[in-house]
């Protein structure tokens, strides 16, 4: 086919119009979007339009409120202010009165302390005033005590025993009520006049040398004498039994000991040594020394301690024979045991300890002179040494603290302590009593005795003292103020008198019944 141009022409003009056509509607579409872009354009804007409006509207609406706030705020800022200077006036106000509070405590504070001190020292002068009060009544019962003690003695030596008993048992009861010391000699002698406590036994041909406790009857003990005598006695309550375990002239005992199988050892003073076992016939064993004084007991192997005037000899118990002896530099004057520990002295002033290998160690004696007794007490921590002058001295454990006393007259035969008092008995004839624990020692004489005192044992039987003496007489001593004074008030068959009250003792003490306390 034969295609002309203005065949293709006319196809381009087609071509270029269908391509026009296209444009158009491309551009026809496009702006369809575009409006429709813009239409919901404007519509979000005309959204957003209304809601700032209704922001703005809103906000203006919040700015009113908060300026309304603001005023309230302030308002109340002003009325916290105005309360604050309020509250602040209150506090200076309540600060003031707070301190005048303050003021006005410590101004009471002091009124009290000052009321307080007043009334501690009205307190302390009435406790003074009441103390002095009781010194007095003490000082004047005391004396009282005393003057009646001594009206007691003289009334029992005139034969007037009833209103002797009756002075005495006051003397005891006005003293103790106020704790004064019923072991002063007025009132210990009176007592011991009124019970009539003392019991003598003169069945020793020859002086009494020694006493010993048997450790299985403590109502029972032995004595021996010069005269070869060897007695057991038994006491029961007032009485007083005998039993001669061996009686030979021949011998000259000086000293007892009784073991704790109840055998009695004596020393005689010419070289033998007596054996007298509790259920056996006695036995004799020479020793091969005279001169013999002491028997010691010793803790070690079972022995026995012979001292002589010159030497030491052993003896053995348990196989009943003679150890060995040794010999002194000098003559022994007393022996002593202290804690276990046994003590010489020697006639020269000279001491010395036995040790426990029997060696002989000096020991140092704080006193100058003869020592012819000793005592020791653990439970007050002294010592006692008795002089042959008649001197005794306390010494402290350490050796140190000496002290002085002065009663007896002639040399010290024995020496004993007791419940815070020492016994002590001489040649002077006169056994006494020391209340060591005063600061002011004085002695008492319990008994003064018609010849010389060799020993006593007060051991056995609490609140007596046995005692032997030079004359062979065993004499018992009431060494109780307590027991003696039970005795007169069980034995009393009437009180004073009113005038003899009035006389005595004096009205301005009521009167008081002692027959009444009698059960």
């Amino acid at each position: 086919m034969k295609v002309t141009g203005s065949s293709i022409v006319l196809g381009a003009l087609n071509l270029a119009l269908l391509v026009a056509c296209a444009f158009l509607y491309y551009l026809y579409r496009t702006s369809d979007l575009r409006v429709a872009e813009l239409q919901a354009a404007l519509t979000d804007l005309t959204e957003k339009e209304k809601k700032s409006v209704i922001v703005r509207h809103i906000s203006k609406q919040m700015e009113e409120i908060a300026y309304q706030q603001k005023e309230i705020s302030e308002m109340q800022r002003e009325e916290a202010v105005t309360q604050t200077r309020v509250a602040m006036t209150m506090r200076q106000r309540a600060e003031k009165e707070r301190e005048n509070a303050l003021d006005a405590e410590g101004r009471a504070v002091q009124a009290l302390n000052l009321a307080e001190g007043q009334r501690r020292l009205a307190e302390e002068q009435r406790l003074q005033a009441e103390k002095a009060k009781r010194v007095a009544d003490t000082l004047g019962y005391v004396a009282l005590g005393r003057s009646l003690g001594s009206l007691s003695t003289t009334q029992f030596q005139a034969g007037n025993e009833e209103l002797a008993a009756l002075l005495a048992y006051a003397a005891w009861d006005f003293t103790m009520k106020y704790n004064g010391d019923v072991f002063l000699p007025a009132i210990f002698n009176a007592l011991s006049s009124s019970s009539q406590s003392t019991l003598a036994r003169t069945e020793h041909k020859g002086a009494v040398m020694g006493i010993s406790l048997f450790p299985s009857s403590p109502r029972s003990f032995v004595t021996v004498s010069k005269y070869g005598e060897v007695i057991r006695w038994n006491s029961q309550g007032e009485k007083l039994q005998k039993q001669v375990l061996f009686r030979n002239a021949d011998y000259d005992f000086r000293d007892v000991y009784v073991d704790e199988g109840n055998t009695v050892y004596a020393l005689s003073y010419n070289g033998h040594l007596l054996v007298i076992p509790e259920k056996a016939e006695w036995k004799d064993i020479v020793l091969g020394c005279n001169k013999l004084l002491y028997i010691c007991p010793l803790q070690q192997m079972n022995r026995l301690l012979l001292v002589s005037d010159k030497s030491l000899t052993f003896f053995y118990v348990d196989k009943q024979r003679i150890g060995k002896s040794i010999p002194l530099t000098e003559s022994v004057s007393s022996v002593g045991n202290k804690d276990g520990r046994l003590l010489l002295f020697g006639a020269k002033g000279n001491a010395f300890e036995l040790s426990a290998d029997d060696a002989l160690l000096p020991v140092t004696v704080p006193v100058e002179g003869k020592v012819t007794a000793y005592a020791w007490s653990s439970s007050l921590g002294i010592s006692a040494l008795g002089m042959d002058s008649g001197d005794i001295y306390l010494v402290d454990k350490a050796g140190r603290d000496v002290r002085l006393l002065v009663g007896h007259r002639s040399a010290i035969t024995q020496l004993s302590f007791s419940d815070g008092h020492l016994l002590s008995s001489s040649y002077d004839c006169m056994v006494n009593l020391w209340n060591v624990q005063m600061q002011k020692i004085e002695s008492v004489t319990l008994r003064t005795f018609p010849s010389w005192v060799h020993c006593f044992n007060s051991s056995f039987q609490k609140g007596t003292l046995w005692v032997g003496d030079e004359t062979g007489t065993l004499s018992k001593i009431s060494v109780s103020p307590l027991e003696m004074a039970e005795k007169i008030r069980m034995q009393l068959k009437r009180d004073f008198t009113r005038q003899e009250w009035e006389y005595y003792i004096g009205n301005s003490i009521p009167f008081e019944s002692f027959t009444r306390q009698v059960k």
